[in-house]
């Protein structure tokens, strides 16, 4: 069995080789890369982003930028423009929360149209968002179902609550139970609402009785 200095070298090895991972995506990295090494591929990341790589340029933006900077702003356009749908969702999520910029709603739906377009899930999501408070139901349902059956749980969970209030859909409790169930595989809040349709439906089988 390795000793305890060896385990814990290790593992300390393979945090950091997954938080590389993260940092650099599409690179392989071992337990032995030196720091030159490391500084040499941040080298080539930033004249590939300089060269108009939209990889780069959004790996520019998550790495070496603080979230919501005008640093970060250039480069997360920058690769949007080159057409990376995670870049073009990230960018319209902040102009449709407002968080870091001015809200504008249009500019929002023309990146999260763009990136809903090559089916990220997120942007459809929040194309469905920006649906629902314009009241454009057919578009929320529309939207919802897109991000859901693409995998995004919170659309999932979201479409099951218009099944369940009739927001621009006819009430469909069995429905709503369905698609809270598939949720609540991964998501809490499913859960729970799932079990208090589960308990409506059971007192009401009682005052039956």
């Amino acid at each position: 069995p390795m000793e305890t200095d060896s385990v814990e070298k290790f593992i300390d090895d393979q945090h950091k080789i997954r938080e590389l991972k993260k940092q650099y995506p599409n690179v392989d990295f071992d337990v032995h890369m030196t720091n030159e090494d490391i500084n040499l591929i941040a080298r080539k990341y930033e004249e590939a982003a300089e060269e108009g790589n939209s990889t780069a340029q959004y790996v520019m933006a998550m790495k070496y930028s603080k979230f919501g900077s005008e640093a970060w702003f250039k480069w997360i356009t920058a690769s949007a423009e080159q057409g990376h749908d995670i870049a073009q969702d990230l960018l319209g999520i902040q102009y449709y929360t407002g968080e870091y910029t001015d809200r504008y709603n249009e500019t929002a739906k023309m990146w999260l149209q763009k990136a809903a377009e090559q089916e990220n899930a997120e942007a459809q999501y929040y194309l469905g968002r920006i649906a629902l408070d314009e009241k454009d139901f057919e578009k929320v349902l529309n939207y919802f179902r897109k991000s859901s059956d693409n995998g995004y749980i919170q659309a999932k969970y979201d479409l099951a609550d218009c099944y369940e209030k009739g927001i621009g859909v006819d009430v469909d409790i069995e429905m709503a139970k369905s698609l809270f169930q598939e949720a609540s595989e991964t998501y809490y809040p499913a859960l729970y609402r799932y079990a208090l349709l589960l308990d409506k439906e059971s007192n009401n089988a009682d005052s039956d009785d």
